[in-house]
Protein backbone atom coordinates (compact mmCIF):
# COMPACT_ATOMS: atom_id res chain seq x y z
CA UNK A 1 0.00 0.00 0.00
CA UNK A 2 2.96 2.36 0.42
CA UNK A 3 3.69 2.05 -3.30
CA UNK A 4 0.09 2.76 -4.34
CA UNK A 5 -0.45 5.69 -1.97
CA UNK A 6 -1.69 9.13 -3.00
CA UNK A 7 1.28 11.10 -4.25
CA UNK A 8 1.51 14.80 -3.54
CA UNK A 9 4.08 17.50 -4.24
CA UNK A 10 7.59 16.40 -3.33
CA UNK A 11 6.78 12.73 -2.86
CA UNK A 12 9.11 9.91 -3.74
CA UNK A 13 7.62 6.57 -4.71
CA UNK A 14 10.77 4.49 -4.77
CA UNK A 15 10.35 2.50 -1.56
CA UNK A 16 11.83 -1.00 -1.68
CA UNK A 17 10.15 -3.60 0.57
CA UNK A 18 13.34 -3.94 2.62
CA UNK A 19 13.07 -0.26 3.62
CA UNK A 20 9.55 -0.77 4.93
CA UNK A 21 10.65 -3.83 6.90
CA UNK A 22 13.61 -1.92 8.35
CA UNK A 23 11.52 1.06 9.41
CA UNK A 24 8.87 -1.20 10.92
CA UNK A 25 11.44 -3.12 13.00
CA UNK A 26 13.37 -0.17 14.50
CA UNK A 27 10.89 0.69 17.24
CA UNK A 28 10.47 -1.74 20.12
CA UNK A 29 6.77 -1.02 20.71
CA UNK A 30 5.63 -0.29 17.16
CA UNK A 31 2.33 -1.36 15.70
CA UNK A 32 0.09 -0.51 12.77
CA UNK A 33 -3.60 -0.07 12.14
CA UNK A 34 -5.36 0.02 8.81
CA UNK A 35 -8.10 -1.08 6.48
CA UNK A 36 -8.43 -3.83 3.88
CA UNK A 37 -10.47 -3.77 0.69
CA UNK A 38 -12.81 -6.56 -0.46
CA UNK A 39 -9.86 -8.46 -1.98
CA UNK A 40 -7.94 -8.43 1.30
CA UNK A 41 -5.40 -5.84 0.11
CA UNK A 42 -4.21 -3.20 2.56
CA UNK A 43 -5.50 0.13 1.23
CA UNK A 44 -4.74 2.66 3.95
CA UNK A 45 -2.92 2.40 7.25
CA UNK A 46 -0.55 4.06 9.67
CA UNK A 47 2.46 2.79 11.59
CA UNK A 48 3.23 4.12 15.04
CA UNK A 49 5.41 3.65 18.07
CA UNK A 50 3.79 3.57 21.50
CA UNK A 51 6.98 4.80 23.16
CA UNK A 52 6.72 2.11 25.82
CA UNK A 53 3.41 3.15 27.32
CA UNK A 54 -0.02 1.60 27.01
CA UNK A 55 -1.80 4.93 26.65
CA UNK A 56 0.75 6.93 24.64
CA UNK A 57 2.09 9.29 23.74
CA UNK A 58 2.20 7.84 20.26
CA UNK A 59 4.62 8.77 17.48
CA UNK A 60 3.21 8.28 13.97
CA UNK A 61 5.95 7.04 11.65
CA UNK A 62 3.88 7.08 8.46
CA UNK A 63 0.35 7.46 7.11
CA UNK A 64 -0.58 5.78 3.82
CA UNK A 65 -3.80 6.52 1.96
CA UNK A 66 -5.08 6.65 -1.62
CA UNK A 67 -7.99 9.10 -1.29
CA UNK A 68 -8.97 11.99 0.96
CA UNK A 69 -11.77 9.87 2.43
CA UNK A 70 -9.26 7.25 3.50
CA UNK A 71 -7.17 10.00 5.09
CA UNK A 72 -10.20 11.15 7.08
CA UNK A 73 -10.86 7.55 8.19
CA UNK A 74 -7.29 7.26 9.47
CA UNK A 75 -7.59 10.54 11.37
CA UNK A 76 -10.85 9.35 12.95
CA UNK A 77 -9.14 6.14 14.01
CA UNK A 78 -6.31 8.13 15.58
CA UNK A 79 -8.78 10.37 17.37
CA UNK A 80 -10.49 7.30 18.83
CA UNK A 81 -7.31 6.56 20.80
CA UNK A 82 -8.05 9.65 22.90
CA UNK A 83 -4.51 11.01 22.82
Amino acid sequence: SRLSRLRVHGSCNWIPPVATRAEASWAKNACGFGYLDDNGDLTHHFWMDGLGKEHGPFEIWWLVFQTRQQFVELLALLKSFGE
